[in-house]
């Protein structure tokens, strides 16, 4: 049976709680009396196309459309939304038990095996904390070493670095946070590709 939540919408934000009640309890007696899990299939809120996808944008059931019943009546809500990179998905999970899970990223890959047969497979990548630091890293540290490099024998104090490292990212419509830019500076730095003398940085 097939049962579209927006059919019972009384008002332009969705359904209310009073017409989505009966169904919800319902369905919570019907899962607690067979001990059977009930999956629903919600969508969240739309977002433009510039909403930035490098992490949930809160919890999950504050972002998914609906009645606050729905919410309400649910025992874990797992929130599927895009990745911090192309094929990839964030997922959130959100319970009223307790759940000690970060949210992830999984990776979506497809190819043909040995014997010519299609597959899409799935892969977790780690945190999406991890996930967004990772994609920091590899926007920042490149421009980093190029703004040092092209200092010259003087090299460049921090404020400078700073500057001119936002301003070569903003013109690939990226940023970064001045925490970034002097952590990236600092693995540069362990990993041997620029020099710090006192409270500036140049090429090795």
């Amino acid at each position: 049976a097939h049962l579209d939540l927006h059919s019972t919408r009384k008002t332009a934000f969705g359904p209310t709680a009073e017409r989505m009640a009966p169904i919800m309890n319902r369905w919570r007696d019907l899962s607690l009396g067979t001990r059977t899990a009930i999956v629903l299939v919600h969508h969240f809120r739309k977002r433009g196309n510039d909403a930035p996808t490098s992490a949930p944008g809160g919890p999950v059931l504050q972002r998914a459309r609906g009645s606050s019943i729905i919410g309400a009546t649910t025992r874990h809500a797992v929130g599927v939304d895009r990745g911090p990179e192309e094929h990839q998905l964030a997922i959130s999970i959100e319970s009223n038990h307790e759940v000690d899970t970060e949210p992830f990223v999984i990776g979506r890959r497809s190819g043909t095996d040995d014997a010519g047969r299609k597959y899409i497979r799935h892969d977790r990548v780690g945190s999406v904390r991890a996930a967004r630091a990772a994609k920091v890293t590899a926007k920042v540290d490149p421009v980093v070493i190029e703004v040092v490099l092209r200092a010259g024998p003087a090299g460049i104090g921090k404020r400078d670095l700073r500057t001119k490292v936002r301003a070569r990212l903003q013109e690939n419509g990226a940023g970064a946070r001045n925490a970034a830019i002097d952590d990236s500076a600092d693995r540069m730095v362990q990993a041997g590709r620029i020099v710090r003398i006192g409270e500036s940085w140049r090429a090795p």
